[in-house]
């Protein structure tokens, strides 16, 4: 009887853990891993009990059995590092905390250890980001970071030469141009010649990087060229007077072209005017990216543009030529005499 009292009492034991699987020392012994039952413990004394976990703070608690009553014991564990959740705008940045890479944003760095790692963030047009990070036991933490765009450099040029160029509505000049300090992102351009079409486009610049566009020009408008017989004659397009035509070789019987670009498609009206000449007029049709040439020969006529009052009488005729012993004069058409200055007493203008 005696025997038997001297014998110990074994409690039951059942330990757990939130997470699982941390390791389980009873009195300094390992007793293997949560969870577990423990039959092997001495009913009638207090055991010390302590909970290890990579990762986790270590838990250290007493353990009392009431009689032969079965004993749960079941610990929620604490991290022993922090959590970081970090995020961009724009997303899609690569993360590194102590140069160990984590993925790209937005990601979750677990177990990061207490303490003050660095934090980097990389994403290609953007400013890089490095920022120390205190990190206490147990917390998480939530980073947002807004990218700072680095700036691009956008090229622009036209064929022909000289278009004006307009950036998201606003005039830049002509070209060719240089636009630096641009941020990255989408950019609607527009290019503008006179007789030729407009022509916009979405260009995409990449933050940090470089992009030339050229602007190739359609042609709407055509050409007209007009010679005339003789020179001097004055050209009047759709009412304007454009000038008058002119010769390089003053035995040619036509002038040199007189150049008209950038003319509408479509009829126009052309005139052609020189003292003494009856007035010309043409409706040239012009056609888009073609050069339409005319050859436009004057008809002299009698004009009379002076009075000559002689001694024998007044004389209505075009004045030809006026030297210090005589006048060369028309008197009608094709019809030219030569009167003496001592026989003329007055020349009156007609006209203009």
């Amino acid at each position: 009887m005696g025997f038997l009292m001297m014998l110990a009492t074994a409690g039951l034991l059942l330990v757990k853990s939130d997470p699982a699987g941390a390791n389980i020392v009873i009195d300094g012994i390992s007793c293997g891993e949560t969870p577990r039952l423990v039959t092997h413990l001495d009913a009638a004394y207090e055991h010390k009990i302590m909970l290890r976990k990579t990762g986790y703070q270590t838990t250290e608690f007493t353990v009392r059995f009431e009689g032969r009553k079965p004993a749960l014991v079941n610990h929620k564990l604490v991290l022993d590092a922090g959590v970081l959740e970090v995020n961009s705008e724009p997303q899609g940045a690569s993360v590194t905390l102590n140069g160990q890479a984590w993925g790209v944003t937005p990601v979750t760095i677990p177990n990061v250890p207490k303490g003050r790692p660095t934090l980097k963030l990389k994403l290609k047009g953007f400013r890089d980001v490095t920022e120390g990070i205190t990190i206490n036991a147990g917390d998480t933490y939530t980073l947002n970071y807004v990218l700072e765009g680095l700036p691009g450099t956008l090229a622009l040029t036209s064929v022909p030469s000289g278009a004006r160029f307009y950036l998201n509505g606003e005039p830049k000049g002509p070209g060719p141009l240089v636009l630096p300090g641009l941020e990255g992102g989408t950019y609607v351009v527009r290019a503008e010649l006179e007789g030729y079409a407009p022509e916009e486009r979405e260009v995409e610049l990449e933050g940090g990087g470089s992009k030339a566009e050229e602007f190739v020009m359609c042609n709407t408008m055509g050409r007209l060229e007009v010679r005339t017989a003789p020179a001097g004659a004055q050209i009047i397009f759709d009412g304007r007077n454009l000038g008058t035509t002119r010769t390089s070789d003053e035995g040619a019987d036509f002038s040199n072209y007189f150049h008209i670009p950038n003319v509408m498609e479509g009829e126009h009206t052309l005139v052609v005017r020189k003292e003494g000449y009856a007035e010309k007029v043409r409706h040239p049709k012009i056609k888009t990216g073609k050069t339409s040439k005319y050859n436009v020969r004057l008809d002299r006529v009698f004009s009379p543009n002076v009075e000559v009052v002689t001694t024998t009488g007044t004389l209505r005729c075009y004045l030809v030529q006026k030297a210090e012993n005589y006048l060369t004069v028309e008197v009608s058409l094709g019809n030219v005499r030569s009167i003496p200055m001592s026989d003329v007493k007055k020349i009156i203008p007609i006209g203009n």
